[in-house]
């Protein structure tokens, strides 16, 4: 099954996945944080140059439908959740729920998600 972009971010709206608007004071914020959310990084960097020093070292090269989704959802923080087999929500992780702006792009581990998944009830 093919993936289909979501213009709107109905999931996202859906479980309540939050979305900030830029002020001032957030963009400074965002610009004064320093971030390697996945350690790869020599050092902490500002959020946006930790976004394309990560990019570069995966070689990454933003296409003209990558920069318009990065437009549409730049400012929507991401979620991981487990949900039983009712589809009732068991575990959820929010980007920056935890750590500020300083979770920036964090996402938990394969060890975190298992241990997740294996505390939920049976």
């Amino acid at each position: 099954m093919p993936l289909v972009a979501d213009p709107e971010l109905i999931t996202h709206r859906a479980y309540r996945v939050p979305k900030f608007e830029l002020t001032p004071e957030l963009s400074q914020t965002l610009h004064s944080v320093r971030v390697n959310p996945t350690g790869e990084l020599p050092e902490p960097l500002p959020v946006e140059e930790a976004g394309h020093a990560l990019d570069r070292l995966d070689g990454f090269k933003p296409t003209e439908t990558d920069r318009q989704d990065g437009e549409q959802q730049w400012n929507q923080f991401a979620a991981q959740f487990l949900l039983d087999r009712t589809g009732i929500v068991r575990w959820a992780n929010i980007e920056c729920s935890s750590e500020g702006f300083a979770g920036v792009g964090k996402i938990p581990t394969d060890e975190e998600l298992l241990a997740a998944a294996r505390a939920l009830p049976r």
